[in-house]
């Protein structure tokens, strides 16, 4: 349950760590040091979004 008397802070991962699982392990447990509510990561590749022209 989340406690609505208080800011609820995200980490916001997106691409740092650069398709990295190790990486991504050490800033989600940093994220958690830092005392982030939730990590959010995002994985994409320029490939899909990119048009070859």
């Amino acid at each position: 349950m989340i406690d609505k008397s208080k800011t609820f802070i995200i980490c916001e991962l997106s691409q740092t760590h650069e398709g990295s699982l190790p990486l991504a392990k050490m800033l989600v447990k940093a994220a958690a040091i830092a005392k982030a509510d939730a990590v959010k990561i995002q994985i994409f590749s320029a490939d899909e979004l990119a048009v070859p022209s």
